[in-house]
């Protein structure tokens, strides 16, 4: 689909990857677009609502970091949204935020996490990033907001 988000969206940066720490990804091709997905666990789930796979295709992988090096230079996001089909926790640990100088942490950074507020709270991600002075701000029905807490 590349191809048709360059003549769609050509404003924006479009990036023909998936994005973690392998140099390449099976990524499960969902006839509903919106479920495709590289991390096994959600496919097999996906399979087993009755959902169907159109094709697997070979993709290669680029991790957070060199995208945000590449794109940001030595300034910070403001607002980094995450919402990989259950990537989420490899993509977050692919920016290597221990050799990141904190003055290019995102302001913010929003997490794809699931109801009640409770388990949004304790999800992989958020847990990832209150490691790295992050702490939540907003819960919302499908994505937790993090703020960078100024040390």
């Amino acid at each position: 689909m590349i191809n048709k988000f360059n003549e769609d969206r050509t404003k924006d940066i479009n990036l023909f990857c998936a994005v973690g720490e392998k140099d390449f990804y099976d990524f499960a091709i969902f006839k509903e677009p919106a479920l495709s997905t590289v991390n096994q666990e959600w496919e097999t789930r996906f399979i087993s609502e009755g959902n169907e796979v159109s094709m697997i295709e070979k993709v290669p992988g680029r991790t957070l970091r060199s995208i945000y090096d590449e794109y940001f230079g030595e300034a910070a996001a403001d607002l980094l949204t995450i919402d990989a089909e259950g990537a989420d926790f490899e993509i977050l640990h692919s920016m290597n935020f221990k050799s990141l100088s904190r003055a290019r942490f995102p302001r913010y950074i929003m997490v794809e996490t699931t109801p009640p507020i409770e388990d949004s709270l304790k999800s992989p991600p958020v847990d990832f990033l209150t490691g790295f002075s992050y702490e939540p701000y907003l819960v919302l029905p499908f994505s937790t907001i993090l703020k960078r807490v100024n040390l």
